[in-house]
């Protein structure tokens, strides 16, 4: 007799293997709660998805994971949105994190104090980056 798995265990192990580079491993994983398990994931399980998709740089994969998210009709948490918005960034897809952000600004979708200084700090150092290379900006006075 073997011993009954939680998701909590699977979503552990999900991020674990993120966290490890084994993003296959990950997928493969998650995969399984369902099919082997015979579990439902739930929105802790796709926020580990997203994150190791995040660890490994699969930015892509993060909104395709939301997608799935949303036909499952499982709601997204504060988690779900951080991750969102930390995917947009990374990619340096403005458009797609204006979308973001533009569906994250609503009511009774909380966002986090440290989310909202990660983006001040990304959107500085853009700007500072820009006004680096734009030979029209200069610091003469």
């Amino acid at each position: 007799e073997g011993y009954e798995v939680s998701v909590s265990a699977v979503n552990a192990l999900i991020l674990a293997c993120g966290k490890s580079g084994q993003l296959g491993r990950a997928f493969e994983t998650y995969e399984a709660l369902e099919h082997t398990f015979g579990l439902r994931p739930n929105v802790h399980t796709f926020n580990c998805l997203m994150e190791a998709c995040l660890i490994s740089g699969s930015f892509d994969a993060i909104f395709k994971i939301r997608e799935e998210l949303d036909e499952r009709r499982i709601e997204p948490d504060v988690k779900t949105h951080t991750l969102l918005v930390r995917g947009a960034m990374y990619s340096r897809d403005f458009a797609l994190l204006s979308e973001t952000l533009e569906s994250l600004i609503q009511p009774g979708k909380p966002i986090s104090q440290a989310l909202l200084e990660q983006i001040d700090k990304f959107l500085k150092r853009f700007n500072n980056n820009n006004n680096n290379n734009n030979p029209a900006h200069t610091n003469s006075h």
